[in-house]
């Protein structure tokens, strides 16, 4: 099984117990509100999923088969495309946003704050498909 496959079955590992769980409380309390302690609850499970895939990621790709040369190139072009992609989609709310005419400085500083996180997210974007078009640059050779 292939390394992309294995990650790919953890995170649906992680994800799945989740999405049952919403299914069977939203299907048995069809009338009622989430109770408050639910969004908690979501947040938590989320937030711990994300402390450990790092842990069980090293542990599936233990014994996963290593790449080959070609297929590596393949992944990483794949991989600064994605990331260069990426670094665009995160643009999409903001313009919208500013063409729809929501622009209004009622609270300025959160319109400034938003601005200056998808720039931080945008250029984090760009800054690693660099990196990564580098690195394979420089194994190429």
């Amino acid at each position: 099984m292939k390394a992309k496959t294995r990650i790919l079955l953890l995170l649906m590992g992680l994800t799945l117990p989740y999405m049952v769980f919403v299914l069977i409380f939203a299907l048995r309390l069809q009338e009622q509100s989430f109770p408050r302690w639910f969004v908690y609850g979501a947040a938590c499970y989320f937030f711990g999923s994300i402390l450990l895939f790092p842990f069980l990621r090293k542990k599936v790709l233990a014994g996963a088969p290593a790449l080959t040369v070609e297929e590596q190139k393949v992944q990483r072009s794949s991989g600064v495309r994605a990331a260069r992609r990426m670094g665009y989609v995160w643009w999409i709310g903001p313009i919208f946003y500013v063409l729809s005419g929501e622009l209004t400085l009622e609270p300025w500083w959160a319109s400034v704050l938003m601005f200056c996180w998808i720039g931080l997210l945008s250029w984090g974007s760009f800054r690693f498909a660099r990196n990564l078009e580098a690195k394979a640059k420089q194994n190429a050779i």
